[in-house]
């Protein structure tokens, strides 16, 4: 399990104020830059320096670059396909410019392979996403946590004229996120700095119990009534490694139906499992007035825990229900695949435990025109003696 990356961006988020943190966090910027250079940019130099902001002393970085041209979605994307990074930071600064386009594309009614990328197609931009992405892999960052963020006021000069705060990019790449209403104006979020939330997953729930690692910051450019400054922490998850234990977190969302039938309970397990829910039960339930009735339990991802509350409210007959957090400890999982007479089945280890999957002793018992017991049987005993092997 790798590190948590924890901000609180009360003036808001650029993309040179993120690579400003993580650098603090201690990102070495050496070798940061070593992997922009082997993007075919034109002559650039990045420097960090320290700001003063509202007392606070904060690190500042700033790319200088000379004059460039626009780039469209299709050239960024091939030019960090074909980038010799990390397979990791690679795919976070490509994740950043698809939300990207994603969202232009929205904004201006159009596909995102027509997206002409102005100010974020430029050499500062792709240095700033290039150079999050390398961080983050760099300090091995699993999640990244943030608090709310400030809605302002204002307008800013754009390619495409004035534009309100924040920019429609930015509106529809952080759709559903909480804000805070601030009572100063100017640019607060960049869409640099919203793409990268995006690309990042940034979650706005309360982190789990953490040991701090490092702490960082970013300065911005401009000045506000209060410090603009993005602070960052580097934490490690509380877990039970050293039991031979994986930790993490799942949602678990509950809600009681007395008024579902069987029919539409089953469809939403169909449903579930296309959206990638970790687990789902039904548990029989006595309500109010003595009511049989059922209990709902679908425990999810937390980065999905919306798309699993609005399948429940549209799928069942429940006008509400319940959400929590908890921790949940799993034993590391080995899979391996066994040879049987009735064919190849998959297995699960974990612990002392071996459990042919169901699926393959399914599909291995059709082929062979065998019952499930013989070949669920059969596999068990193959991987028994396979583990007695090794």
């Amino acid at each position: 399990m790798g590190n948590m990356l924890c901000l609180d961006a009360p003036t808001g988020i650029a993309g040179d104020m993120l690579v400003a943190a993580l650098v603090d966090l201690g990102a070495s910027w050496e070798k940061i830059e070593a992997d922009l250079r082997l993007l075919p940019l034109a002559c650039w130099q990045g420097r960090f320096f320290s700001a003063m902001k509202n007392g606070l002393s904060a690190k500042r970085f700033q790319v200088d670059y000379e004059e460039d041209h626009p780039r469209d979605y299709r050239q960024i994307r091939e030019m960090l396909q074909t980038a010799a990074w990390p397979e990791r930071a690679r795919d976070i600064a490509l994740r950043a410019f698809a939300c990207l386009a994603q969202a232009e594309a929205k904004a201006h009614g159009c596909s995102p392979e027509q997206v002409h990328f102005h100010e974020v197609g430029a050499v500062d931009s792709l240095v700033d996403i290039g150079g999050v992405a390398l961080a983050v892999d760099l300090l091995d960052i699993d999640k990244t946590y943030i608090g709310p963020l400030p809605w302002s006021r204002g307008s800013v000069q754009a390619a495409h004229g004035r534009l309100p705060v924040p920019a429609p990019a930015v509106r529809h790449l952080l759709t559903g996120y909480q804000f805070e209403v601030v009572s100063w104006e100017g640019e607060l979020i960049t869409p640099t700095g919203a793409a990268l939330l995006s690309a990042l997953a940034a979650e706005q729930t309360p982190p789990p119990a953490f040991t701090l690692q490092a702490a960082g910051c970013g300065a911005g450019a401009k000045d506000f009534p209060i410090a603009n400054i993005l602070y960052a922490v580097l934490g490690r998850e509380e877990n039970d490694s050293d039991e031979g234990l994986l930790a993490d977190e799942v949602a678990v969302l509950t809600a009681n139906v007395d008024d579902c039938s069987g029919e539409l309970l089953a469809g939403l397990w169909d449903k579930a499992a296309e959206i990638g829910v970790l687990d789902l039960s039904f548990t029989p339930i006595l309500m109010k007035k003595g009511r049989p009735a059922w209990q709902i339990i679908l425990l999810v991802d937390p980065q999905r825990q919306n798309e699993a509350r609005d399948l429940l409210l549209r799928h069942t007959t429940s006008i509400g229900l319940r959400c929590r957090r908890e921790k949940r400890w799993k034993l590391p999982r080995n899979i391996f695949t066994v040879e049987t007479e009735y064919g190849p089945v998959v297995v699960k280890h974990a612990g002392n435990t071996l459990a042919p999957e169901y699926e393959s002793v399914k599909q291995a018992a059709d082929a062979s025109q065998a019952s499930l017991k013989e070949v669920y049987y059969a596999a068990l005993s193959a991987a028994m003696r396979k583990r007695i092997d090794e």
